[in-house]
């Protein structure tokens, strides 16, 4: 039709060639004046460049040209709750900050990943994973970004890099039956007006 075609607006999309791979990327823009990345777009994403084993970081100035920030976090698979499948970051910027054990953070990533069923004996690749969603923080989008360790949250519940941050399987008293479920995946957080 003549009259759709007409209407149309070509300007208002652009196509961005990346200059790299990865799947559910989040981006955000660094409006942070007193940071060294003031200026800069950050992008996270599902990344096959290190294995979907931890999360890495791009950044740019026009969002055409990338530069590759290397790995912003890095599980210690020693002493980690996610072995595997670490997918789909969202990031927020939290101006006021968390102060976490005596310092500021200001930058919040939103993950799911993947854990082993701890009351199963291996059973190489049958064995039963669970996807899980969890937080890091950090005080610059470059990282390093940090697990919750050793502190409460707001339920009184330890924190602990041996275990996710959020637990919506089924038997958690703590989440409406409604909402439980083996597998939980690609968080998206928001801070809402009343600044919750």
């Amino acid at each position: 039709n003549s009259d759709v075609e007409a209407e149309y607006n070509r300007n208002l999309f652009f196509y961005n060639e990346l200059k790299f791979e990865v799947a559910d990327p989040t981006v955000i823009y660094i409006s942070d004046t007193n940071s060294t990345e003031y200026g800069y777009f950050y992008a996270y994403g599902t990344s096959d460049q290190i294995g979907c084993t931890g999360f890495q970081a791009w950044r740019s100035k026009d969002m055409v040209n990338w530069e590759d920030m290397g790995p912003v976090y890095l599980p210690d698979f020693n002493n980690n709750w996610a072995y595997t499948n670490y997918w789909a970051p969202e990031i927020i910027y939290d101006e006021t900050g968390m102060n976490i054990q005596g310092e500021t953070y200001n930058y919040f990533m939103f993950y799911n990943a993947e854990r082993y069923d701890e009351n199963e004996d291996f059973v190489g690749a049958n064995r039963t994973t669970y996807q899980y969603l969890s937080v890091l923080y950090a005080k610059e989008p470059n990282g390093p970004f940090i697990h919750p360790d050793g502190f409460k949250n707001s339920n009184g519940q330890d924190l602990s890099v041996t275990k996710p941050v959020f637990d919506f399987s089924f038997g958690n008293s703590l989440v409406n039956a409604d909402f439980q479920c083996l597998n939980t995946i690609d968080a998206s957080p928001f801070v809402d007006d009343n600044g919750i």
